[in-house]
């Protein structure tokens, strides 16, 4: 059994001398002992390689990144493996300047260990389980890259992969919500994420190139919403996965139907390609589904998950977040 001081992500590399034939080796590894004991698949992930050996001497180097603390050497037979790790994490972070105040030193060193680890060669989720790029994430990824080397070089190759990439398997519009590895599933509003992270991408760095190349695919999304707008010019019934974050504001209760949080997303994605490339009648939709949802979930303190309009919450509801009651066209009251 190995421990590193801290978890590393890289390539691990393995030296196997081995006298014996049909020799089984297990390599498993994970970021975390639950009290000391290993637990199979506790990430949701397969965290294990297994190598085949016969006589001889091999040097053996895995060829996707993983992270790790622990790692552990498993065979049924007995012969000498010796694991290394070849480290690959960003090297372009320079070191932090030490502020004096110990907790916030620990908290931003920590946060720059988990940015390098993250940002290989594109933003992943983290790179010991989800080794892909997913949108939204990188938004906020994409901040912490300006903050921390002052550039924005990786995130224009995790946004270029979603542009270049083409996507049969979804509808046509349609982005994938993680690149690559995607399948058939897909998060609208990650769709919408890509558009906010355009833009930021853009004020910061002013790449007509790349938002020349991506303005096919946004306006394919622009097309792709445009059926799911509803009299009010709200979105209404979105397919596959409406996602808005992990509490209960986003099961199917609140998302179904109208979604008014994720409307907020598509009025600033329409907002931000009118700036983008100057649409001024995408401007003008965006501020008219801003207008529309105040009027139908703003209480005055709050905005909720019913069509109140100018009503306050109904009494005898003790949270504002009821059950989404759908709008419903004129023809169905």
């Amino acid at each position: 059994e190995y421990q590193l001081k801290q978890e590393k992500t890289g390539l691990i590399k393995l030296h196997i001398s081995s006298e014996e034939d049909n020799v089984k080796v297990f390599i498993v590894f994970d970021e975390y002992l639950n009290d000391g004991k290993w637990e199979f698949g506790r990430l949701s992930s397969t965290d294990l390689m297994t190598i085949d050996v016969s006589q001889g001497d091999f040097d053996i180097i895995a060829s996707t990144a993983y992270s790790f603390k622990h790692l552990r050497v498993i065979m049924n037979k007995c012969i000498e493996v010796t694991p290394s790790l070849v480290l690959i994490q960003n090297d372009r972070v320079p070191e932090l300047k030490k502020t004096g105040d110990e907790k916030k030193d620990v908290i931003m060193e920590a946060a720059r260990n988990t940015f390098i680890q993250n940002a290989v060669d594109i933003y992943t989720d983290c790179p010991g389980r989800e080794r892909s790029g997913w949108l939204c994430d990188g938004y906020f990824t994409a901040k912490a890259e300006k903050y921390f080397t002052k550039r924005n070089d990786i995130e224009r190759c995790f946004l270029e992969n979603f542009i270049l990439g083409e996507y049969e398997e979804l509808p046509k519009g349609m982005l994938p919500m993680v690149f690559p590895g995607y399948d058939t599933t897909f998060i609208p509003n990650w769709a919408m994420w890509f558009v906010l992270e355009l833009e930021q991408y853009y004020q910061n760095t002013k790449d007509e190139t790349l938002l020349k190349l991506a303005k096919e695919k946004v306006y394919g999304l622009v097309n792709y919403f445009k059926s799911f707008e509803n009299e009010y010019g709200l979105l209404e019934n979105l397919e596959s996965w409406v996602f808005v974050e992990w509490s209960d504001a986003g099961t199917e209760d609140f998302v179904k139907g109208i979604s008014f949080p994720t409307n907020m997303l598509y009025g600033a994605m329409l907002k931000a390609i009118s700036s983008l490339y100057n649409d001024k009648e995408l401007a003008i939709k965006g501020d008219k589904i801003y207008k529309t949802i105040n009027e139908l979930s703003f209480n005055g303190k709050l905005y909720i998950d019913e069509t109140i309009g100018k009503t306050q919450i109904p009494k005898g509801v003790k949270s504002p977040f009821k059950q989404n009651q759908r709008l419903r066209r004129n023809n169905e009251r």
